[in-house]
């Protein structure tokens, strides 16, 4: 399956959209209707019943948080090229990942313990903790030890800047907060967000 409409039309209703986000004063959009999503990027999915969240930021920043089974779909059928998982699991939570940093924002933690923390298997909290540094919401060190005479590894590192644990509690209140208290937010008559 591939685009519905072309790319020079998608791009232009996301420039629309980001318009109206500056003009309104509002950072970014955070997407959870299939059709806002369709509206926007093109991406045509059945995801009704599962959680996926897409990100637009008045920059023009796009992101997609969705299952691993709907990777490729996103990759088919919509322009998003940062498409990122969710462990769908038993009790899952999506804000939990960061929750876990939160616990205690000055505490250093190494990745298999942030793993442990926030429930996930071992190797899949490294893409985010890489992508908290590009954002500078974390930063990371090496640990000074000889690997040799302690008979393991290094270990990396990483515990949230004051900035990135400011911007993660918002962003945690913000997530756990019904939308009809967020500012900029309106419901619309048909149920959905203007």
């Amino acid at each position: 399956m591939a685009l519905h409409f072309s790319r020079r039309e998608l791009a232009e209703r996301r420039r629309r959209a980001c318009a109206g986000m500056v003009a309104a004063g509002l950072d970014g959009l955070l997407l959870f209707r299939q059709e806002s999503m369709y509206y926007l990027t093109g991406y045509d999915t059945s995801g009704y019943s599962l959680f996926q969240g897409m990100y637009l930021g008045a920059d023009g920043q796009l992101a997609l948080c969705t299952r691993s089974a709907d990777v490729g779909q996103a990759r088919l059928t919509s322009v998003v090229e940062d498409v990122r998982i969710w462990r769908d699991r038993e009790g899952a939570n999506p804000a939990e990942d960061l929750r876990a940093m939160l616990a205690d924002p000055a505490q250093e933690m190494y990745g298999l313990q942030i793993c442990t923390e926030a429930g996930l298997p071992s190797g899949t909290i490294h893409p985010i903790l890489a992508r908290l540094e590009h954002l500078g919401w974390a930063e990371s060190r090496w640990e000074e030890i000889d690997a040799r005479a302690e008979g393991r590894p290094r270990r990396r590192y990483y515990r949230l800047t004051k900035d990135g644990a400011e911007l993660a509690r918002d962003a945690l209140a913000r997530a756990t907060t019904p939308l009809s208290t967020v500012p900029g937010l309106r419901a619309r008559p048909a149920g959905g967000l203007a």
